[in-house]
């Protein structure tokens, strides 16, 4: 695989995991609340401007960088024929999946209890990017599988 085809190939994976968190009715659903829950709790708690945030909790935002890295999976041990019948599954590739979703949820679960006097926006924004992150496995799981919708 050269760069162009795994560029294309990430980019492509990357707007279907963004669009299965907005096609699916219940996702979305749950998506929305999680931004007007943030925005809420970015008005109620004025994280920013009441002095609570200290500088250590931008490290949240790094948990954005989950999605990419299972994109990137997907991309790099994607099944070659999707019509195969029975494409043989690499499952040290689909554990290292499974194991970046829980690092992912782990590390936001440690964020919130950290985040005293913030857990709300903390909450919400944990809550946010795990459904983003849900996305992105759902794609890199059926690209790995070859099992598409």
């Amino acid at each position: 695989m050269n760069a162009s085809h795994f560029w294309s190939q990430f980019f492509w994976l990357f707007v279907q995991g963004l669009d299965i968190v907005v096609a699916l009715p219940k996702i979305r659903l749950a998506f929305m609340l999680s931004i007007i829950g943030l925005l809420v709790s970015i008005a109620w708690q004025n994280p920013f401007g009441r002095g609570l945030w200290k500088r250590y909790y931008s490290a949240v935002f790094a948990q954005f960088l989950f999605y990419p890295a299972i994109i990137a999976i997907g991309v790099l041990y994607r099944t070659g024929n999707p019509f195969q019948r029975l494409p043989r599954l690499n499952p040290f590739v689909e554990w290292t999946l499974y194991v970046l979703f829980g690092l992912s949820l782990l590390s936001g679960l440690f964020w919130v209890f950290r985040m005293r006097g913030l857990r709300w926006f903390a909450l919400c924004l944990l809550v946010l990017q795990q459904i983003l992150i849900f996305g992105a496995l759902f794609v890199a799981e059926m690209s790995i599988t070859g099992d598409w919708l």
